[in-house]
């Protein structure tokens, strides 16, 4: 329940701060699969701040190690979070895994995959390469 009220405040966009602090509490004492939802919560809240680090940190918690990017075992919007946390942060290469295994059941998520591959190309050849012509 407390993980549909951090969701309900990130989608307000509204400070609540004793829920939060509480669901802090909660997702840093539980076992990460076990609150699986509270992180995916608490990942998008802080997703939504753009404190990419800590969004990160809270959905890899909550993400199921062993079938990793599979749609089966992990929230598609939580992935999609944590895809969209990794961009921001520059990590493409983990942000495309996860594209990858979610175009494989959403078809549509190849065109953000492609794009995303894009930028990162770009980012790769502009790293410092200096042409005279």
């Amino acid at each position: 329940m407390l993980a549909d009220v951090v969701l309900g405040c990130t989608e307000a966009g509204a400070p609540c701060a004793k829920a939060l602090a509480r669901a802090g509490q909660l997702a840093e004492a539980g076992d990460g699969r076990r609150n699986q939802r509270l992180n995916f919560a608490l990942g998008s809240y802080q997703l939504r701040k753009k404190d990419y680090a800590r969004a990160i940190a809270y959905m890899e918690t909550g993400r199921d190690k062993s079938n990793k990017n599979k749609i089966e075992a992990n929230d598609p919007e939580m992935l999609a979070g944590l895809a969209e946390a990794y961009y921001r942060t520059k990590q493409f290469s983990e942000g495309l895994e996860i594209f990858f295994e979610m175009s494989q059941e959403f078809p549509v998520v190849r065109q953000i995959q492609e794009a995303v591959q894009g930028v990162y190309s770009m980012e790769q050849r502009s790293a410092g390469d200096v042409r005279i012509l």
